[in-house]
């Protein structure tokens, strides 16, 4: 059954049109919206839509999750592009300022001693990747080792033992 007539305001689900003073239905998973069908102020959590900048989303978008609760997606750190909570991230930012590097469930800046941030050539998943075993720190793999492990020492981007021929080792900075 329908019925006409003037509303002081519009129900949910609908938005008032300030021209033709007509209220029109809200975006589907939109309980209440103003302006337009999609700008949302609320979303119907029953039917799994969660509220994100005035939208209504069936799944978060790129770099939010599901927070707590289930009715809104907050945003990940500033360092990841996918994520499961505020630092569990899957994926991390490719370039830029905020550029980082997955190891685990982490994104690094600058990944941790032992480890070389591989961006892949620049296309992707940056990821912390080991150094060789030798290698205190790195910026590849199996070399060029910046520093070694105690009982080996640089020598040409390498971490060797014994040095070679014509070569001391200089234990302070372990180093031939």
């Amino acid at each position: 059954m329908t019925t006409s007539g003037c509303l002081a305001t519009c129900p949910n689900g609908t938005y008032p049109n300030s021209t033709d003073h007509v209220c029109y239905t809200c975006d589907l998973g939109c309980i209440t919206c103003q302006f337009n069908s999609s700008h949302c102020y609320s979303c119907d959590t029953t039917l799994g839509y969660a509220y994100y900048r005035n939208y209504c989303y069936m799944t978060c978008p790129a770099s939010t999750f599901l927070a707590t609760g289930g009715t809104n997606c907050s945003n990940c750190n500033n360092t990841c592009i996918m994520c499961t909570d505020q630092v569990t991230c899957s994926s991390c930012t490719l370039n830029g300022g905020n550029k980082a590097f997955l190891l685990g469930v982490l994104c690094f800046r600058t990944c941790p001693t032992g480890y070389y941030g591989d961006d892949n050539f620049g296309s992707g998943p940056n990821i912390c990747s080991l150094c060789n075993f030798t290698c205190a720190t790195c910026t590849g793999y199996p070399s060029p080792c910046q520093s070694c492990i105690t009982g080996y020492y640089l020598y040409q981007n390498t971490c060797i033992n014994p040095c070679p021929t014509g070569y001391i080792t200089y234990t302070p900075t372990l180093t031939c």
